[in-house]
């Protein structure tokens, strides 16, 4: 009865907890656990394909001696980054100095300089967006799957007992094999 009980636990977590996440220390739910996480998720990738498109269109049109990275910044989201060393290429490359492409320089750093375009910065700002919409619908769900979880609480409990139980007749198992002497059922006498 607890084996039965416990298999549907482990299929309540297979079912909704994002297990290779985990490993990363990310505690996630699966995103095809409900349709409007799947849909978030699915408008959260489709912006991903966007920035990581108009990295390489940006990229390409600095030219090969600028090396640009992507970043997703904490507090800007989104960003491409160069040296402190290349700002003075990515100022005077000739798209910039043209006024085709206008770059706005967000931050300065140790490692770097953070920039991005327009277009960088409104699909910064949608993939913000969504991710706070995401956040929020995976805590709702998370609740609920905790809930459901909560339930299994006697489960747990019963199985702890039942898992006493057995240690202590494995101890007195494993006494009685490995003594010297045979151990015998005593006798009470009144």
């Amino acid at each position: 009865e607890v084996y039965s009980n416990f298999t549907n636990l482990v299929r309540l977590v297979q079912a909704s907890v994002d297990l290779a996440a985990a490993q990363r220390h990310e505690f996630l739910l699966q995103a095809h656990f409900s349709p409007d996480l799947a849909d978030l998720q699915e408008q959260k990738d489709d912006v991903v394909a966007q920035v990581e498109a108009h990295h390489q269109a940006l990229c390409a049109q600095l030219g090969k001696g600028i090396e640009v990275h992507l970043e997703l910044d904490s507090k800007f989201g989104y960003c491409s980054r160069v040296t402190r060393k290349a700002e003075a290429d990515l100022r005077s490359a000739p798209c910039v100095k043209s006024g085709k492409l206008k770059v706005d320089i967000l931050q300065t750093r140790k490692d770097g300089v953070l920039f991005r375009d327009s277009k960088m910065a409104s699909s910064a700002e949608e993939y913000s967006s969504l991710n706070a919409k995401w956040n929020r619908e995976q805590k709702a769900l998370a609740e609920k799957v905790v809930e459901t979880a909560a339930t299994f609480g006697p489960v747990s409990a019963d199985c702890h007992s039942l898992l006493a139980e057995l240690d202590v007749l494995l101890a007195f198992a494993h006494v009685s094999c490995a003594s010297p002497e045979p151990y015998v059922r005593p006798t009470l006498v009144p």
